[in-house]
């Protein structure tokens, strides 16, 4: 699969994806400072990770996971991340992940980046995207209705699928 390392160029209002090195100092400002984020993701971990983890750990995911990485950017700013990962050439089939600094919360920015990384895997021609959301994440759980998606509860989790022809 093609692989994208630059800025997507359309923007999605005023959010546009970027590489996630360019913008890697705001991004861990978030991851260790934000506790209502950390809390979120489930990492109450107190340890504060660096730059260059942070950039070495994302990288290395990104090759095992087969994934595009990208910084949401709002204003130059990096206000969080999004993944499309696990991209599967013979299904046709990726995931999709993200996180936004919570101050951000509420406000459309990740519906604006779902979108565009939308977007991202229909040009990669692929047919199905999918993600595990708990089952109290009710933000993300409206973000994936918004596009019709597929849902099934399994104990605290809801698993989504959209068809991407279909929207």
């Amino acid at each position: 699969m093609e692989k994208i390392n630059h800025c997507i160029s359309r923007k999605c209002a005023d959010i546009v994806l970027e590489a996630v090195d360019r913008h890697s100092e705001q991004l861990v400002w978030f991851l260790n400072h934000d506790a209502c984020l950390t809390a979120a993701l489930g990492t109450n971990n107190p340890a504060k990770i660096s730059k260059q983890d942070f950039i070495g750990i994302n990288k290395k995911w990104s090759f095992e996971k087969c994934a595009d990485l990208f910084a949401i950017v709002l204003e130059e700013k990096a206000i969080g991340m999004i993944a499309l990962s696990h991209q599967d050439v013979v299904s046709h089939t990726a995931r999709i992940g993200y996180w936004l600094g919570s101050g951000y919360w509420n406000r459309g920015y990740t519906t604006k980046a779902f979108q565009l990384i939308l977007d991202l895997a229909k040009r990669k021609n692929l047919q199905y995207v999918r993600s595990t959301v708990k089952k109290d994440d009710i933000a993300s759980r409206k973000i994936w209705a918004r596009y019709g998606a597929q849902s099934v509860l399994e104990e605290h989790k809801y698993s989504f699928a959209i068809e991407l022809k279909k929207i």
